[in-house]
């Protein structure tokens, strides 16, 4: 396995492929199995028999080689296999854990498999790097604590609150801020999930008021989510209702300062989320180690999968030696001696037993190897001078 990488976060952004090109630039690669994984952070390409995968790589971009050459690294065997594993589980992305790379992930295959560039090789070791990458966010807290503010948001208001199923929640403002709050909010299941802005338009996941219903939406909330343009929209005078959540997105605040009245007002500024978006990066870093032991140790169960599959053809014709041998002797031996079928059958099933218990040390040691280990090519040379193979002794890499 061999792969080409171009890190486009420092390469030239010109260099991106878009995700709709993909099935084309596969199609000017050669018939062997290739992978195409292209994303606003990285264009990479991994092949299966191709030495050189920085000319596929620019030819499936379709540029001068040349241009491509001081952004493009490539990697071999384990290394090509390795850094496949670390992108699937978010070791590579610049948000460590960060789970869309999966979705990309999966999107190159389908692509690979419908260009007919997804054999059994790269078929089976994208597989296993989704399943990897699945394993990383499920058995580690990598992925664990959200990076973006509004992520961080309602992690803080779900705390405060006790969590978000069964109440009510209000978001002002119909910007960017705004929408992906509610994307997010709407995964928690609040009993109602209400927008207050002042165009309103209908939406399938909530409820979409004017802001003429403001102060209604205000007195219904658990929780309320600000994120308009306006400084000061939201006074004390407004914030009556209590028990109650506000999260302040705005900037400038969009809670006058100061805050007063009964207790039982929660305030989560922007300060308070940048604090918690610090601490879950942290706490993601810590769990990189964890991360990079999954990978390894996947990796090395790909590679002795690797290994045992380039030596079938060897294990094959080491069995078919063994059974001619084993034929030809019984053949031998048990000729016009008159021996009843049972006899016959009994011989057959001992013999064969033996033959398989003196060939499991030479095929464990030929699978572990592979056909390029030294075995191998013990097996190898004996073939090219028509001599018997070697056999291994019981104790594998002896």
């Amino acid at each position: 396995m061999t792969a080409a990488l171009i890190d486009l976060r420092r390469a030239p952004v010109e260099l991106a492929l878009p995700a709709t090109a993909v099935p084309e630039a596969l199609r000017r690669l050669p018939r062997e199995e290739a992978l195409l994984l292209a994303t606003c952070q990285r264009l990479e390409l991994y092949q299966v028999g191709e030495p050189a995968p920085a000319i596929w790589l620019a030819r499936a971009r379709g540029v001068d080689g040349r241009r491509l050459r001081p952004w493009v690294r490539e990697l071999h065997g384990r290394a090509a296999l390795t850094h496949l594993l670390r992108v699937a589980a978010g070791l590579d992305s610049a948000t460590p854990g960060e789970s869309e790379v999966l979705g990309q992930l999966g999107a190159a295959l389908d692509a690979a498999r419908r260009a007919g560039r997804l054999g059994p090789i790269l078929g089976w070791l994208g597989r296993t790097a989704l399943h990897v990458g699945r394993r990383v966010r499920a058995e580690t807290g990598l992925a664990r604590g959200s990076l973006s503010l509004f992520g961080a948001a309602v992690e803080l208001a779900s705390a405060a609150l006790s969590g978000l199923e069964g109440r009510t929640v209000v978001v002002l403002g119909g910007g960017q801020a705004a929408e992906r709050t509610l994307q997010i909010l709407a995964g928690r299941r609040p009993a109602r999930l209400i927008q207050v802005r002042r165009h309103p338009a209908p939406a399938g996941n909530r409820e979409v008021r004017g802001w003429e219903a403001l102060q209604e939406c205000l007195d219904l909330a658990d929780l309320v989510v600000s994120a308009v343009a306006a400084g000061g929209v939201l006074t004390a005078s407004r914030l009556r209702r209590r028990p109650l959540t506000v999260v302040d997105l705005g900037a400038p605040p969009n809670v006058q300062r100061p805050v007063t009245g009964p207790p039982g007002l929660r305030l989560i500024d922007l300060a308070d989320l940048e604090e918690r978006c610090r601490c879950n990066r942290e706490r993601r870093r810590g769990e990189i180690g964890a991360a990079e032991v999954i990978v390894e140790r996947a990796a090395e169960g790909a590679m002795a999968w690797l290994r045992a599959r380039r030596a079938a053809p060897a294990a094959t014709a080491l069995r078919q030696w063994a059974e001619s041998v084993r034929r030809r002797e019984v053949t031998a031996g048990t000729r016009c001696r008159g021996w009843a079928d049972a006899d016959l059958e009994a011989v057959e099933s001992l013999t064969r037993r033996l033959v398989d218990r003196l060939l499991e040390p030479s095929l464990q040691r030929l699978r572990s190897e592979g056909p390029e280990g030294t075995y191998g090519s013990l097996l190898a040379a004996a073939a090219t001078g028509g001599t018997p193979p070697p056999l291994a002794s019981g104790r594998l890499g002896a």
